[in-house]
């Protein structure tokens, strides 16, 4: 469409030039034939004022009247330069308008635009922001969802963000199964108060942040937590947490004896459950005399991972 109307304008300028040659020349040829019809011959030379003037010897001088030198002049011939000058100015009389076209186009587009955001803007803008939540929830399930190398909870520690720092760096580094932080979620919300201490007192708060806690075992979400010894009392109790004989060889075991933590079962055998914590950032995380322990449970999904993670955590 944009091709057809330049071939349209540019066919419309050559017809505009050779119009204004044909006009050009008419002008040229009515200045001639005025000319010729200004022009008086010998009678009307002596009607329009002519004179003959005696000269002394008898003989008669004629004289031109002052109207006739006035005609001529004023009937010259154009010269080429006036011809110039005159197809230059009708040329820009004609480019005008296409420049004037131009400005109007422009100023009729800006105008349909303005018409269109006052009144179909939110016919727009509340779409845009639907997709935009939609692709958001859809990206945050996906990243929520996805499966992890290891999934840790850090309850009841101070200064928590440190403590993160360090798993996404040094663990990583030390572990040959995780790639990456990524691989590696960990949960730090959870409040878990000393539910065995009748004199404690438990706040909704920390009420509902108990029962999310019990809902990740539950869902084997939690492969290791580093947290106080009793909560790993707690879920002994009810025979959640791993038996370490399960999970650990007896050399692993053997050489971090002095570090196993026993908790009683439901039948009330004390049993190895958890490791108390070596590394001093954690232990100082924790307002406890006794540093925190690791401990693991029966519905983890990445045990392998889990211990793993208690070997770097008691390193000595």
């Amino acid at each position: 469409m944009g091709s057809s109307n330049k071939k349209k304008g540019k066919k419309e300028k050559r017809s505009t030039a050779e119009e204004e040659n044909k006009e050009i020349k008419k002008d040229e040829a009515g200045l001639h034939d005025e000319k010729a019809e200004i022009k008086p011959d010998e009678d009307s030379k002596e009607k329009a004022g002519n004179e003959i003037t005696d000269d002394g010897n008898g003989k008669g001088k004629f004289e031109s009247s002052d109207a006739e030198e006035e005609t001529k002049k004023d009937f010259t011939e154009p010269d080429m330069e006036t011809i110039l000058e005159i197809k230059e100015q009708r040329l820009h009389r004609e480019e005008e308008p296409e420049e004037e076209e131009e400005v109007v186009q422009k100023s009729e587009f800006f105008r349909k635009l303005e018409f269109f955001w006052d009144y179909y803007k939110w016919f727009v803008i509340v779409p845009a922001i639907i997709i935009a939540i939609t692709v958001i929830m859809i990206v945050t399930y996906i990243e929520e969802s996805r499966e992890r190398a290891l999934e840790l909870a850090i309850i009841n520690a101070v200064d928590v963000p440190n403590l993160i720092l360090e798993v996404d760096n040094d663990y990583v580094a030390y572990s040959d199964t995780v790639p990456t932080a990524n691989d590696v979620r960990i949960e730090t919300s959870i409040e878990y108060p000393n539910t065995n201490d009748a004199q404690e007192y438990i706040s909704q708060s920390e009420a509902t942040s108990m029962e999310k806690f019990n809902a990740m075992v539950i869902a084997g979400r939690v492969d290791a937590v580093v947290t106080n010894t009793w909560v790993a009392d707690i879920f002994s109790i009810s025979d959640a947490t791993l038996d370490l004989r399960e999970i650990c060889d007896e050399e692993f075991l053997k050489e971090r004896e002095d570090l196993i933590y026993y908790a009683k079962n439901s039948e009330g055998e004390n049993i190895p459950v958890a490791f108390y914590v070596t590394r001093a950032s954690f232990n100082e995380c924790y307002d406890e005399d006794k540093p925190p322990v690791v401990v693991s449970f029966d519905t983890a999904a990445h045990k392998e991972e889990a211990v793993k993670f208690f070997e770097w955590m008691t390193e000595r």
